[in-house]
């Protein structure tokens, strides 16, 4: 998983756990056939993005997350 806009500290939550890895992720491990929710939180610049993937077994994917402002 690459970033853009991610800064130089970005939160980074898989399935609501903080994943303290340094990035960019490589070979990060999920469970096959169930969604996985992906949230990546710049908090200086107030920027965020959110992706759920569906991963089947044996299946490898690049994510390349890019964070924009925060809507409200």
């Amino acid at each position: 998983m690459a970033l853009i806009n991610g800064g130089a500290q970005p939160v980074v939550e898989i399935n609501g756990i903080k994943i303290n890895e340094t990035l960019p992720l490589k070979n990060y491990r999920i469970p096959a056939g169930i969604p996985v929710v992906i949230q990546v939180n710049n908090p200086f610049l107030g920027l965020k993005t959110e992706q759920t993937i569906v991963v089947q077994e044996n299946e490898s994917k690049t994510l390349e997350l890019i964070l924009k402002p925060e809507t409200k």
